[in-house]
């Protein structure tokens, strides 16, 4: 009986679990396509892959290869990692890697929706020269981590792109100035 009671207190508050379902995902983008820039996609396609499990998983986007829908276009993912210090027998103890990746929506017709954007991610691990092994494989682990973060802040962002192309700027007349 208790269980009953707690279990309808929580549904009548409106309580629910938190999902990775995107709210308000506009419906203008159901169907995309994903276009990679770079001619040597094949290198880039983990990423493409990460971009569409994360628009089917969180948007229940569908993604097509047909032309005359809202393309995404992905420019190729850049990875870099650099020492961020050192013990005191001069040997790196700490790596940090940096992750940017940029894309742009155009339309049905070519015309630019959202255009030029950066998902930029750092993360910082310690390494310890005892486990190379283990830490060649958490590097690996943590750069497939920020691709699919990054997958999923790019469909976040494109839950608040505009689903119509800006009007073309118009330039203002100047007032006609009266003859005297």
């Amino acid at each position: 009986m208790l269980l009953a009671a707690g279990c309808l207190l929580l549904v009548s508050c409106g309580f629910h679990l938190r999902g990775s379902m995107v709210e308000g995902f506009p419906k203008e983008f159901s169907v995309l396509r994903i276009k990679l820039s770079d001619r040597l996609a094949v290198r880039h396609e983990p990423l493409r892959q990460a971009v569409e499990n994360a628009l089917r998983d969180e948007a229940h986007v569908t993604v097509v290869e047909q032309e005359k829908v809202p393309t995404l276009v992905l420019e190729p993912e850049s990875v870099s990692s650099g020492a961020v210090s050192v013990n005191r027998a001069g040997k790196v103890s700490e790596y940090r890697i940096s992750y940017s990746v940029s894309f742009q929506l155009l339309d049905g017709e070519g015309k630019e929706l959202l255009g030029g954007q950066t998902i930029r991610l750092v993360r910082d691990y310690v390494y310890d020269p005892l486990g190379v092994i283990g830490k060649e494989r958490e590097d690996q682990e943590l750069r497939e981590a920020m691709r699919r973060d990054a997958a999923s802040q790019i469909v976040r962002r494109l839950a608040r792109a505009p689903t119509k192309p800006p009007a073309p700027d118009k330039k203002p007349t100047a007032p006609a100035v009266p003859a005297r």
